[in-house]
């Protein structure tokens, strides 16, 4: 019996394709983790890896590779991959009593919403939870984060505004919209 070859990038899907279901089933199993009374949403375990090997990988090529080859646009591109995983890096989310705070880009940017200027909690069309602050200000809980669940009780329990806390949930509204 004659057996049929599998191609390489068969395998490089394949291995991709099981990296993001794993990585968005490992969001379901793990479980937000506490500070005193704050509880913390982070990105899952795989996915903080994932970018940490990223960038200390392309910085390690890029010192050892890049001072030795004296290529500027390989420098440039290598650099612009670093910035970009920076920037899409996931927010980690902390749910106090008195507010909602997102710290992004290893603290630099911080966001926080007092509970009585949220205007809007509940799921939105991106398969997200989203709390959004009278002035716009956005909050998400995305599939990349740990236990969905217990993000949406902690909202329940402290936001009044809680799609959640209604029979029938507030249907998502767009941003601008009035």
């Amino acid at each position: 019996m004659h057996e049929l070859p599998v191609p390489e990038s068969a395998i490089r899907i394949f291995a991709v394709i099981f990296a993001i279901r794993f990585l968005s089933g490992e969001a379901i199993f793990e479980h937000a983790s506490r500070r005193g009374n704050v509880l913390v949403f982070r990105p899952v375990l795989g996915l903080r890896l994932l970018f940490g090997g990223g960038i200390t990988l392309i910085l390690f090529l890029l010192s050892e590779q890049g001072m030795k080859s004296g290529e500027l646009f390989w420098d440039v591109v290598a650099l612009g991959m670093v910035s970009g995983l920076f920037i899409v890096w996931p927010c980690t989310i902390l749910i106090g009593p008195s507010s909602i705070r997102e710290t992004r880009w290893f603290g630099l940017k911080r966001t926080s919403i007092p509970w009585n200027e949220v205007s809007f909690a509940g799921g939105d069309v991106e398969n997200s939870v989203t709390v959004r602050a009278k002035d716009d200000r956005l909050i998400r809980h995305t599939q990349y984060h740990v236990d969905r669940a217990g993000f949406i009780a902690a909202l329940k329990q402290y936001c009044e505004n809680c799609s959640y806390n209604y029979p029938a949930p507030k249907p998502w509204v767009p941003l601008g919209a009035p």
